[in-house]
């Protein structure tokens, strides 16, 4: 429904005489007076946010401290939970002009509290979700990898062989770097005959795809599903209630961050 009304309300201002002219002098990357009466039309971009929160990592952030990330989410920040996330959308030109937006949407209030969101300033700086351009438009694409914050520390684990004075266990060494920071999601790795060797974060067949030649009052949008995950290392001799990985498992390594899809559409 979030998705439906985003598109929908873009959809709705197709018609030239219902832009801001200021806005439409804003994004015209020919430098031109336009205004509403002499504006040659419009393509809308639109960044749809559909994604949603594992719920192992949501029960974790909503833990008190220290077992947990002390969030504290009403039933209605609960019911819109989106994971936050951004990327760069290029837009270039037939009079070989371009544009680039950096899209960001989700829930700012998703993060470790014990984390300082300041120390992040693009955690909640942009809301940017929708642009408009005037025509006319050669092509629109992402820019870039598509990027999710990891709202909590992961910490990383060695395995280490028993001896004489103690058993086999799993010792501390280190938090991964991808705590608390925008990661890159990374597309499959495969073979040359396309099949799939190591999973990460994105299929092959969900990666978005260019658009070329949007005709003037068409909707280009970007819808990202899928769910934000991290491991949680659990093994017959050890386990942790804090988002955790063992540092030689090169499967959950990759799958860090959750599993997502981009579905590219033009209306």
């Amino acid at each position: 429904m979030r998705g439906t009304l985003g598109l929908g309300l873009l959809l709705s201002i197709g018609g030239c005489s219902a832009l801001n002219p200021a806005f439409v002098d804003l994004l015209d990357p020919t430098g031109s007076s336009a205004t509403v009466e002499n504006a040659p039309g419009y393509v809308a971009i639109a960044f749809i946010n559909n994604a949603d929160v594992d719920e192992r990592l949501l029960n974790y952030l909503e833990a008190d401290l220290p077992d947990g990330g002390g969030v504290d989410l009403t039933p209605y920040e609960r019911r819109t939970l989106r994971p936050r996330i951004r990327f760069r959308v290029r837009v270039d030109f037939v009079n070989g002009g371009s544009n680039v937006f950096e899209f960001v949407d989700g829930s700012v209030k998703l993060v470790d509290t014990r984390f300082d969101a300041t120390a992040e300033p693009d955690l909640i700086e942009n809301e940017l979700t929708n642009a408009i351009v005037v025509c006319d438009v050669l092509r629109v694409a992402i820019e870039g990898p598509i990027e999710v914050f990891m709202p909590v520390a992961i910490a990383g684990y060695q395995f280490q062989e028993a001896d004489d004075n103690r058993p086999a266990t799993f010792v501390f060494t280190e938090f991964l770097e991808e705590s608390l920071r925008f990661v890159p999601l990374e597309v499959d790795v495969v073979d040359q005959d396309g099949n799939v060797i190591l999973q990460q974060n994105i299929g092959l067949r969900d990666v978005p795809v260019p658009v070329d030649g949007p005709r003037c009052g068409s909707v280009v949008s970007f819808t990202v599903t899928g769910t934000l995950a991290v491991p949680f290392l659990t093994t017959p001799i050890f386990s942790s209630n804090d988002p955790s990985v063992r540092l030689d498992d090169a499967v959950a390594l990759a799958r860090v961050g959750g599993r997502f899809a981009v579905r590219v559409q033009v209306n």
